[in-house]
């Protein structure tokens, strides 16, 4: 797997400020996860990383933590 930039996201999705999107994790359980573009910085790369800035439930554990097995 490879990792992908806010910004290489964005362009590939062709989005724009505000615009919303939805990430589909799991399709058997269907775990939707929401978001809203709230900036696009055009300065180039950055060392900033993206943040959360609202979250409605818990976190869903996936996995156990490592070395407590299943």
């Amino acid at each position: 797997m490879g990792e992908t930039t806010v910004g290489q996201m964005a362009r590939q999705l062709d989005l724009d400020e505000r615009d919303r999107i939805c990430y589909l994790f799991d399709c058997g359980d269907e775990w939707r996860f929401y978001a809203i573009l709230k900036e696009i910085s055009e300065g180039g790369t950055s060392d900033t990383e993206p943040e959360v800035v609202k979250e409605k439930r818990e976190p869903i554990e996936q996995y156990p933590p490592p070395g407590e097995g299943w």
